[in-house]
């Protein structure tokens, strides 16, 4: 009895609670029933305009999700209650009396004032489940009228973008275009009741939003005062500049705390406010971009702060749904106001010599300029703020990015800080851009309404020949292409500042390791890519057949020297700065392609090299292990010169020189006796194949000069002539002690009448002296025969 009044006074505070649930739940049903009335009212009242339809289908999606909600706590506390009505429900003892009648009657009676106690509670606890299927069914009614209206404002919102924006437009040369001037006070008391309605939706929460707004610029003026006070100390280029960097700042800050606040407190409006902290944030975010880039590259740059006007007037008139000839008239009264102002500017810039006809800005103002003349006014105010939008985001990223750079290159270039270096230096670019970009399209995407209409327009087919292209597939492609070409610059720089860590000899690995890591990706994005745009496996292997059909008619050598790439560069047997010897030719490798090899000679002469012939021929690569080379220098010494000074003396010169490495060490070989010199080899080991001739060169010259000053002698070819006496030889030596001197050549060619002399081998025969057995015989003589006789005339 005890168990079950505590019991029933838990079902009881249960009960109580789920009746005041029930009434909170049916109390935001009416609410939410009231606002669909109201939004219907104003569904029905509102004009055609997308720019009151989107808040309209913005305050619709807000309604069908706190609808959702609802249903979903209805459909909570209808579980609960089955579960305490599980709870309450004693066993069913009437299917069995068998059961009751065997227990004694003391617990008979039990059971029966327990079931009796027990039937209120069941009661009460059936009565709120019937009030709530009843609440569970108007909301599932009213989610379904709700969702009908929402998707029927979505389903029209796209199209009258459409017609906003690209609709057939006037000119404004027409008569037409200048008898519309008489609709400006309809749009004009239109645009105050559309400010006075949001006026009051602030006034109702006026404080809440001031509170939001003061704590959102707090919080932004502390990090830029941390942010300011890092970047002097970091660079003291900008500590002439404290006050300017200050307070361009705060405008940001305050431009973003006001763009916060407004979107916390109302995501569906975007009026006055939005276009308020828009201008401001602009006037402060380009100076302070300009400001930075300019000190940074120490180069002064144009500035573009009258893009904020562009962004005023462009912003203003697209959000308050100017009619089309109000739009066009102020919009290129503000592009004449832009071009003169920008003209003025660039006159006063002296950095740069420039024609304004060189600047982007200048063809873009006039494409604008000739956009609104043809009467698309809202099309080139929407292109102008998002050039606005885009630009500061643009020139916001770059100075981030360029201090990041500033800072990082300050990091040692030890342990693990170059590949740290690689990777913030590969990310930063890409993920600063990419969030910049983002944030400035967020501006598009609050005015067109939401994801829904940028959903369908991504949808958008191109289809032709049976093969669709969306807008979507080419976005994403673009996307990651960038994305991809991010990754390999961030991977080669990594690899290429970890690398230069390395020794010479390993240093050629890092190309190949770039190109392999280059190909890999770009691989990877273009199989993405082909299954973005629809290309599945079996497009792919009917390729793929094609290829293998090619390459077995006429492409064989284009697959050999792709096959002879990729094993150049996976086996690492040539490295880009290798040096070769191809049949006596001298060269260095200067890239590894996929299908051939660039190598440069000595003589700066570039020779492209089949990869099929450095695979299956013969190469002498020098610096496949290492850059050594040895190196032999001959040097010759004169006959007596003491040969261990010689050797001392080589061994000095090779240990002073700085490219000879210490091991090995140099040695000196006793190579033989020449036969006019001690011949000598000078073997050394050169520290780098780049400096082998310089250093053999330097040797020389240094040996030649300390051979000099030991006073060693390097010998040079010479021969010595001993003639043996001879009895032959007396007559002519005493020939030549009384001869006479000897007088100038003259002219010995015989006159006209006289006899010529004889020939320079030939004597007089009453100048041949008998006795002389070498003199020359008279002519017609016969040559002796061995025992001094004179033979037969043969």
């Amino acid at each position: 009895t005890k168990e079950l009044s505590i019991i029933e006074d838990q079902v009881a505070r249960r009960t109580e609670q789920f009746d005041k649930r029930i009434e909170e739940l049916r109390g935001l049903q009416d609410d939410y029933r009231a606002a669909y009335h109201e939004i219907a009212i104003v569904h029905g009242l509102s004009g055609a305009t997308p720019v009151e339809a989107k808040e309209t289908f913005r305050r619709l999606s807000t309604l069908f999700t706190n609808v959702q909600h609802l249903r979903q706590a209805v459909g909570d506390l209808l579980d609960q209650s089955q579960a305490r009505l599980d709870r309450v429900t004693p066993p069913d003892f009437d299917a069995d009396p068998s059961v009751m009648a065997e227990l004694p009657a003391e617990l008979r009676q039990r059971i029966d004032e327990f079931s009796r106690r027990l039937t209120p509670m069941r009661r009460g606890i059936e009565r709120q489940r019937r009030a709530l299927e009843r609440l569970k069914k108007d909301v599932d009614k009213q989610l379904e009228t709700v969702g009908t209206l929402l998707k029927e404002r979505q389903q029209a919102l796209p199209e009258m973008w459409r017609d906003y924006l690209l609709g057939q437009k006037p000119s404004i040369v027409s008569p037409e275009f200048w008898d519309r001037f008489g609709q400006f006070p309809t749009w004009g008391l239109r645009t105050l009741t559309s400010w006075q309605y949001q006026w009051n939706l602030y006034a109702a929460s006026l404080w809440n939003i001031l509170g939001t707004l003061a704590a959102f610029w707090a919080a932004l003026m502390l990090l830029g005062t941390v942010l300011l006070r890092k970047l002097i100390k970091l660079h003291d280029v900008f500590a002439d500049s404290t006050s300017f960097l200050r307070l361009h700042w705060s405008l940001v800050a305050l431009g973003s705390a006001m763009y916060l606040a407004d979107f916390a407190f109302f995501p569906e409006t975007m009026g006055a406010v939005a276009v308020l902290s828009g201008t401001l944030g602009g006037l402060g975010a380009l100076p302070l971009a300009n400001a930075v880039r300019g000190k940074l590259s120490k180069t002064p740059r144009l500035a573009m702060t009258p893009l904020v006007l562009l962004y005023f007037m462009g912003s203003l008139l697209l959000t308050t749904d100017a009619p089309d000839h109000v739009t066009v008239t102020a919009w290129l009264a503000t592009l004449g106001l832009f071009l003169s102002i920008m003209y003025r500017r660039l006159k006063a810039f002296e950095a740069e010599h420039r024609s304004r006809f060189s600047f982007l800005w200048y063809w873009l103002a006039w494409f604008l300029v000739l956009v609104a003349v043809a009467g698309y006014g809202r099309v080139s105010a929407l292109i102008g703020v998002s050039w606005f939008q885009f630009y500061a985001a643009y020139a916001l990223g770059v100075a981030i990015i360029r201090l990041v750079r500033e800072r990082v290159n300050l990091l040692p270039d030890t342990g693990l800080y170059p590949i740290l270096q690689g990777l913030i230096l590969g990310l930063v670019s890409p993920l600063v851009l990419t969030l910049s970009f983002l944030a400035a399209f967020f501006w598009l995407y609050h005015y067109m309404g939401g994801s829904f209409v940028l959903n369908l327009v991504a949808g958008w087919e191109l289809s032709w020949a049976g093969f669709s292209l969306k807008l979507l597939s080419v976005l994403s492609v673009a996307v990651l292409f960038y994305l991809t070409r991010s990754g390999v610059a961030m991977f080669r720089g990594t690899i290429e500042r970890y690398g230069a860590r390395w020794p010479r000899g390993k240093r050629g690995a890092v190309p190949s390791l770039q190109s392999i890591v280059s190909y890999t990706l770009w691989g990877v994005f273009g199989l993405a890519a082909l299954k973005l745009f629809g290309f599945g496996l079996s497009n792919l292997a009917v390729i793929a057949g094609g290829l293998s059909v090619g390459i077995g008619f006429g492409l064989q050598n284009i697959f050999n020297n792709f096959v002879s790439g990729l094993i150049l560069l996976f086996g690492g047997s040539l490295q880009q700065g290798d040096v070769l010897q191809l049949d006596g030719l001298w060269c260095t490798v200067q890239k590894i392609n996929i299908r051939t090899t660039i190598v440069e000679t000595f003589e700066s002469a570039t020779i492209l090299i089949p990869n099929s012939d450095l695979v299956t021929g013969r190469v002498t690569n020098w610096t496949k292990n290492n850059a050594h080379a040895r190196r032999d220098i001959g040097v010759g010494v004169a006959y007596g010169s003491d040969t261990e000074k010689v050797r001392q003396t080589l061994l000095d010169v090779a240990k002073q020189h700085r490219n000879v490495m210490g091991l090995p060490p140099a040695q000196v070989l006793f190579h033989e006796f020449g036969a006019s010199s001690l011949d000598f080899i000078l073997r050394v080991w050169v520290d780098d194949l780049d400096y082998m001739l310089r250093t053999t060169s330097d040797l020389r010259f240094a040996i030649d000069a300390a051979f000099r000053k030991a006073d060693i002698e390097i010998a040079f070819p010479q021969m010595d002539l001993h003639i043996r006496s001879a009895e032959g030889l007396r007559p002519h030596r005493r020939q030549e002690e009384h001869a006479p001197i000897i007088e100038p050549e003259t002219d010995t060619t015989p006159k006209r009448g006289e006899t010529p002399p004889p020939p320079d081998n030939q004597m007089p025969p009453s100048e041949i002296d008998p006795d002389d057995p070498d003199a020359p015989l008279p002519e017609g003589a016969a040559e002796p025969d061995a025992d001094g006789a004179g033979g037969p005339d043969k």
